[in-house]
């Protein structure tokens, strides 16, 4: 039996089911992606920045080194031109030196590679006296220096007086520019630690560093040199030093809470367009439903009735056959002009109730308007099971009566059938041969209540 109502279909729940697990699974795949999409922008847009940084820092190192060792450079061409009055004066040359410069710690004077000099002397006693030849990682620098005949930057050495730094080697010659009659050498040690400190490695965040230089690593996280996402060379007066960089930002936790963050909105947004579509589409079955539907008896209405017949009409298959049943109530005038529309109109009900109860859950009862009925069957195909189900129907009926107060009736109606079966008709035709055979035997009820009036 076929019965509108405000309540969902099961063929209604399972496409909300389907589309609602469809939408669910889309929703959480477009909210990952989306997310990834932002982070990845947002990521990308840091490490850009951090790029940027990163470049600032190389040329801080870079100027700060050219700076101290360009000051420093004066003092060799002194010693150059006067080795002799730079050692009487070393003191005060060098204290001049050291006002200037930012991250030069001491300064060393080696003739014939010894040192005889250094400024401050406090602190760095340990350095007079020494033979760079006895000190191999230390002579090396000498040698290199003194074979390009220009300043050499080492990388971080130990230092005999204690810690490591970085020193600037000057080769002194006393033939220059002709740089064969070699002297010794000026040294220039430098707080290379304090300088790339200055430099603003700090300020990089969620960044881990590494600088290499000749010799290999000296500085920061030696596994960013397998695993790095930028490299700068950092060019220095002698050769340079490599600058690694691993970008660490998509694991921090700002990161990945923004991503959440993301998914969570999107998803959140995919709920509201979500329960904004179900409730437009409630609205548009139960408004599409409301104008199928009769809303009295809650029975499908002659809208539906003539659309459902009109479809089983056009498909004419050989297998297709129905019955339809015209029902019509006897003596309802009579019932609403002695007992009220009130009683009438539960009685209509009660007529919907008991036909929905005769037939099978697949068949068609709609309230066609007024007091008439239809009854749409399909299956069958002779007279016999017509009247069977005539038969079947006014029994119930008759075991169930319309009870109202103190009021009791057994509902009477008129019935008139037309059989398809896949013959050519129209929708019109059918109903038309349906209400005469309803006429006819409503007729029938009349003489037989006129007869027993007169008996």
């Amino acid at each position: 039996m076929t019965q509108l109502s405000h309540q969902i279909t099961h063929k209604e729940k399972v496409i909300i089911s389907t589309f609602s697990v469809i939408y669910l699974i889309a929703s959480i795949a477009m909210a990952s992606l989306i997310a990834n999409l932002l982070v990845e922008r947002q990521v990308r847009t840091e490490q850009e920045a951090l790029m940027n940084k990163l470049s600032m820092i190389r040329s801080n190192i870079e100027s700060k080194v050219y700076i101290d060792t360009y000051l420093t450079d004066s003092l060799a061409m002194m010693v150059t031109i006067d080795p002799d009055f730079s050692l009487k004066h070393w003191d005060t040359i060098a204290q001049q030196l050291l006002k200037k410069a930012t991250y030069v710690r001491n300064i060393a004077i080696a003739p014939n590679d010894v040192i005889t000099r250094v400024y401050p002397l406090k602190g760095n006693e340990k350095a007079l006296g020494i033979n760079f030849r006895n000190i191999p990682a230390q002579y090396e620098s000498v040698k290199q220096a003194r074979k390009q005949a220009s300043v050499y930057i080492t990388h971080p050495l130990e230092l005999v007086q204690g810690g490591r730094a970085i020193i600037a080697r000057y080769p002194i010659f006393t033939d220059f520019p002709n740089n064969k009659a070699y002297w010794g050498t000026v040294s220039v040690v430098i707080d290379y630690q304090r300088l790339i400190a200055d430099a603003g490695i700090a300020s990089l965040p969620n960044t881990l560093i590494a600088l290499t230089a000749q010799k290999g690593f000296f500085y920061g996280d030696d596994k960013v040199l397998n695993n790095f996402d930028a490299k700068l060379s950092v060019n220095l007066p002698s050769g340079g030093w490599e600058l690694y960089a691993n970008f660490s930002s998509i694991a921090t936790p700002e990161v990945m809470k923004f991503r959440w963050a993301v998914q969570g909105c999107v998803i959140v947004i995919c709920l509201l367009i979500y329960f904004v579509f179900t409730l437009l589409y409630r609205h548009y079955m139960f408004t599409h439903r409301d104008a199928m539907h009769d809303e009295l008896t809650r029975l499908p209405n002659r809208r539906f009735a003539l659309n459902h017949i009109g479809q089983l009409i056009e498909r004419r298959a050989a297998n297709e056959s129905f019955v339809l049943l015209n029902i019509d109530l006897n003596n309802f005038k009579t019932i609403n002009d002695t007992y009220g529309h009130n009683v009438g109109d539960e009685y209509l009900k009660y007529i919907a109730d008991m036909l929905t109860r005769c037939v099978r859950k697949t068949d068609v009862v709609a309230r066609m308007g007024g007091d008439e009925f239809i009854v749409v069957m399909r299956g069958i195909v002779t007279c016999a099971q017509v009247d069977l189900i005539n038969y079947k129907i006014r029994r119930y009926f008759e075991r169930h009566p319309f009870l109202w107060k103190t009021l009791r009736l057994h509902g009477s109606f008129a019935v008139g059938h037309v059989l398809f079966k896949g013959q050519d008709i129209t929708l019109d035709a059918l109903l038309a041969l349906a209400d005469q055979n309803m006429y006819r035997e409503k007729a029938n009820f009349k003489r037989k209540l006129g007869a027993s009036k007169e008996s």
